[in-house]
């Protein structure tokens, strides 16, 4: 669940950066925004934490020309520390997905990671909304799976059902989830049906690459099980 909502988070610390940088400087190729003495000076290679999970992201570089140095972002540094998961406003994005409630997800998200939504844009906020959408309602025709699970998280009184499948590449991806007081037999089968009705194919390549995978294995060395599969 966490992994599906890293990258919107990493949109909202981009939109936060971007902010404080045309505070400083101004808006990009006007000459009398911000303070003259303030230039922007590219970017580089960073990291920022989404709750407790390190992310390496892209951070733009301020200078400062009358003293030729670097302008540190204080919003970064913010970014810089680890910090715990909002469990009570991720249950209300999960309620918000499962209830279709895309908009009310996409503002709950920044404060999922310790941001607050005022700082974020409208713009940042459509596009997270419609992401959220595609994640659970997008087609799983596409996939070839050879592998799904059905995983049980708790938050609070409530179960989390969540679906990810290993593709025949070797892919982990995240097909849905809902939100259930029980974890029983009928909750999974009506979340199995959901994920049939969207596309997703009962047999896919299964008995194909069990038998790949069963011929490698007979191999004596390494080289040939390469061979083999």
């Amino acid at each position: 669940m966490i992994q599906a909502l890293i990258p919107l988070g990493l949109e909202a610390v981009a939109e936060t950066l971007a902010q404080e940088v045309r505070a400083l400087a101004g808006d990009r190729y006007r000459r009398h925004d911000g303070q003259a003495r303030v230039q922007r000076w590219g970017s580089q290679p960073g990291s920022v934490y989404l709750g407790d999970q390190k992310i390496p992201t892209e951070v733009p570089r301020l200078r400062d020309t009358d003293h030729g140095q670097e302008i540190a972002l204080a919003s970064y540094w913010k970014f810089r520390e680890p910090r715990n998961l909002d469990e009570g406003r991720l249950k209300r994005i999960v309620h918000g997905l499962s209830c279709r409630n895309y908009r009310a997800c996409a503002e709950t998200v920044p404060e999922v990671f310790g941001m607050s939504p005022s700082t974020i844009s409208r713009r940042v906020i459509r596009a997270s909304e419609r992401k959220l959408q595609e994640l659970q309602e997008r087609s799983l025709k596409k996939y070839d799976l050879v592998a799904l699970f059905l995983d049980g998280k708790s938050f609070a009184s409530e179960q989390i059902v969540i679906a990810p499948g290993v593709t025949v590449k070797g892919e982990k991806v995240i097909l849905g989830f809902l939100q259930a007081s029980t974890e029983n037999e009928k909750v999974c089968s009506d979340f199995l049906w959901q994920l049939e009705s969207r596309g997703l194919r009962k047999q896919a390549k299964q008995p194909y690459v069990r038998q790949r995978l069963q011929a490698a294995y007979r191999k004596p060395s390494l080289k040939e099980a390469e061979k083999a599969w």
